[in-house]
């Protein structure tokens, strides 16, 4: 099923009209495809979808459940809100440290066309907010969070990708920090793998999920050594 289909699908779920859907299906892919971005791609949230299909059933999401991570997928991280001739436009603007903010508002204008309930639309928000730090929720309780827990892992799933397709998340991800020069980009992007890396030798893991952990956790602690084995004599 090609995204397209998926998202009109997900229209149809939630009550948005036929019209108002092929409109927002059309500024996501456009602004999706946009020449800055690189990683944060129409590629990116296939994948995502690819990935809670393969272990849906391991994760225990119920179908009753899959809108909140579609809608997760669709408006999460790195999509921005301009107003551009009074109408609302979906952008990613690498440069911006507001991105996850931005995501959210998008979310809610988007909402307005749906038959979404107060709570479903704030818990989506909460999830697209909660992508500003993976690591800030561990003192949430699992009952009430595991499709937040969900879809943070999924997000990070490409860290345990196999090593070749890592390297090119890597390279696309230093293709949408282009502004930044090589060395600051090398300082600050090996501080991140350090962050992330400290994790599992403080005994933490890096997915709160046990399936995903048990999928990703190994791959993704040896492809961020690897990068920052890399980064640290300048050949990433």
């Amino acid at each position: 099923m090609s995204l397209q289909t998926r998202f009109e699908h997900l229209c149809e779920s939630l009550g948005v009209e036929k019209g108002v859907a092929q409109q927002w299906w059309q500024k996501i892919s456009e602004h999706c495809q946009e020449k800055q971005r690189f990683y944060h791609t129409l590629q990116h949230l296939n994948n995502l979808y690819k990935v809670f299909e393969k272990n849906k059933e391991k994760l225990k999401v119920l179908p009753k459940n899959e809108y909140i991570i579609a809608l997760c997928i669709f408006f999460h991280e790195y999509l921005n809100y301009k107003i551009i001739s009074n109408n609302a436009s979906v952008i990613y603007e690498p440069t911006r440290g507001d991105n996850e903010d931005k995501s959210a508002e998008i979310f809610l204008d988007f909402a307005k066309n749906t038959n979404l309930s107060q709570t479903d639309i704030d818990y989506v928000k909460k999830i697209i907010l909660a992508t500003k730090n993976h690591m800030s929720h561990r003192d949430l309780a699992e009952d009430e969070n595991w499709l937040l827990f969900v879809f943070l892992d999924l997000d990070l799933s490409i860290l345990g990708a196999p090593q070749e397709e890592y390297i090119e998340y890597a390279k696309a991800i230093r293709q949408e920090y282009i502004h930044v020069d090589d060395e600051t980009f090398r300082r600050e992007r090996g501080a991140f793998l350090k962050r992330w890396l400290a994790r599992g030798q403080e005994g933490l893991y890096l997915y709160y999920t046990t399936p995903m952990r048990e999928l990703f956790e190994a791959a993704a602690a040896r492809n961020l050594q690897f990068e920052q084995e890399k980064l640290s004599v300048g050949l990433m």
